[in-house]
């Protein structure tokens, strides 16, 4: 049998260490593969949310990070949306190296990444290294799995997403935004939070935690993504939306100055009227649902 080993903390989001190895240990040693009969087993709690506690296991074979997600219905729909999306992307180097995954436990085993959160990383020097980072990552994750045959424009897209419901500024440009078309829908991470990518010293950066992932209009990342740095940097809107639109256009998309004028009309729109939260469906767009 495994030895297990709480770590600093014995008990968090309703799960102990030893709770952790009764549910996820057999899945952990068919990850590992491990020749050994009683292989040791240290576990230490990293975070948890209201739908998933996070832990880092670290084996005689290796060291990896396992998500278990909670009991009901949205849980179960996180923990789908978290290992589809790294299926999908794991041949594209862009994600840690998905170890395994226990449908019963609904647990999500990857590799830990040495490195930094990117949270951690970002300041007024780095920033425009930074966007050149995530549109390089935007970019080449958007082609990872686009749907043909589902364009559609942004002035009424962004009239069905029902956390800019009531948001004047975009209600205000929806008709201009309507000249904005997107090509296709394609599989985004649709979460702008920094503290959810890696910058790892040996593979670059790397994304994590993708419960929220979706199908979403071409460039729904960097619309995202530039609304939440340019809450931070204000002043350096401008700079935030033309580096993060040019190095994500390099990635087959192109039209430069269009996707530039769009995302900064949406950034300026949405950005001071009301709290938006990115994973909120959008009632009338079918492409949202997996």
């Amino acid at each position: 049998m495994a030895r297990a080993q709480a770590g600093q903390q014995g008990k968090a989001g309703g799960m102990s260490a030893t709770d952790f190895v009764a549910r996820v240990g057999p899945a952990l040693f068919d990850a590992f593969a491990h020749a050994d009969a009683a292989p040791s087993l240290d576990v230490s709690f990293l975070k948890h949310s209201a739908h998933s506690v996070v832990f880092r296991a670290e084996m005689d074979g290796g060291d990896v990070v396992v998500k278990v997600f909670g009991e009901g219905e949205k849980a179960s729909d996180r923990y789908q949306r978290e290992l589809g999306a790294m299926e999908a992307a794991r041949a594209s180097g862009l994600v840690p190296r998905l170890r395994g995954h226990e449908p019963r436990t609904r647990a999500v085993i990857r590799d830990f990444v040495p490195g930094r959160p990117l949270n951690e990383s970002v300041t007024s020097r780095t920033l425009a290294a930074t966007c050149t980072r995530l549109g390089r990552w935007y970019g080449a994750f958007s082609r990872i799995r686009r749907v043909d045959g589902t364009s559609g424009n942004w002035g009424e897209y962004l009239d069905g997403v029902a956390a800019l419901d009531g948001c004047g500024a975009i209600s205000d440009v929806s008709l201009f935004l309507r000249d904005f078309d997107f090509p296709c829908v394609s599989l985004a991470k649709n979460d702008a939070a920094l503290s959810n990518f890696i910058l790892s010293p040996d593979r670059g950066l790397l994304g994590i935690d993708f419960e929220c992932a979706r199908f979403k209009p071409l460039g729904w990342d960097i619309l995202l993504t530039a609304r939440a740095l340019s809450r931070n940097w204000p002043g350096r809107t401008d700079e935030v939306c033309d580096i993060l639109c040019r190095e994500f256009c390099r990635s087959g998309i192109g039209h430069f100055d269009r996707f530039r004028v769009l995302t900064k009309s949406f950034v300026i729109g949405s950005l001071f009227e009301k709290t938006f939260i990115s994973e909120a469906p959008n009632a009338r767009d079918a492409h949202d649902q997996h």
